[in-house]
């Protein structure tokens, strides 16, 4: 029996791992070169400094610290460890990806498409490993506990959209366009991964 709790728990740190991995290539090489507004801590990031004098990475590590605190207090401490691997491996992964000169991009809409894959995944692997990946599905982490009748994946996809109806006031129409479809296809796709894969989402 321990060494079947054993096995789970390094399969969900893998999972975390590989999910990170994935997410950090498809934002550092896909998204972020075509400015596409997702929704993500990245955009409330960029937002921030479009209107206040903090650099995005200061930004994006006060969102972090941010999210982390909710994380530790509503969460819970096994989950806030996991949230912790995760917003580590990914902030080395999208690191290393941004560093890496090799431009992986062809048009702004094949390259949502690809992102959108990594991206899914990497949020499907860290939901499966009851972890979060430290960005706004803290907040609807936080909903579903206290709710646990409402649709993680769509709850998910209302708080990007809020996100980027703040970031066309200050990036204009092309950005969130792109980022709307983005939004679209990605949240459909982990909505699919978490029936397929049975992740227990109650009002499926």
């Amino acid at each position: 029996m321990q060494e079947h709790a054993v096995k789970a728990q390094a399969r969900e740190v893998g999972l975390i791992i590989v999910g990170n991995l994935a997410m950090g290539l498809g934002y550092a090489k896909w998204m972020v070169p075509n400015h596409i507004i997702n929704g993500g801590v990245t955009s409330l990031s960029q937002i921030v400094n479009h209107y206040y004098p903090i650099s995005v990475p200061m930004a994006n590590n006060l969102w972090l610290a941010f999210l982390l605190l909710l994380t530790l207090l509503f969460l819970g401490r096994e989950v806030f460890l996991k949230s912790v691997l995760s917003s580590v491996v990914y902030s080395a992964s999208f690191t290393a990806c941004f560093a890496w000169a090799q431009p992986l991009t062809i048009t702004p809409l094949v390259d949502l498409l690809i992102a959108s894959g990594f991206i899914a995944f990497g949020y499907y692997a860290c939901l499966s490993s009851h972890a979060s990946t430290v960005g706004v599905d803290v907040f609807a982490l936080i909903i579903k506990k206290y709710r646990p009748a409402v649709n993680l994946s769509r709850v998910i996809r209302y708080f990007n959209y809020g996100i980027l109806a703040l970031g066309f006031v200050a990036f204009g129409f092309w950005s969130i366009a792109y980022g709307l479809v983005f939004a679209f296809i990605y949240s459909h796709e982990l909505d699919w991964m978490l029936h397929h894969f049975k992740y227990n989402n109650s009002n499926d």
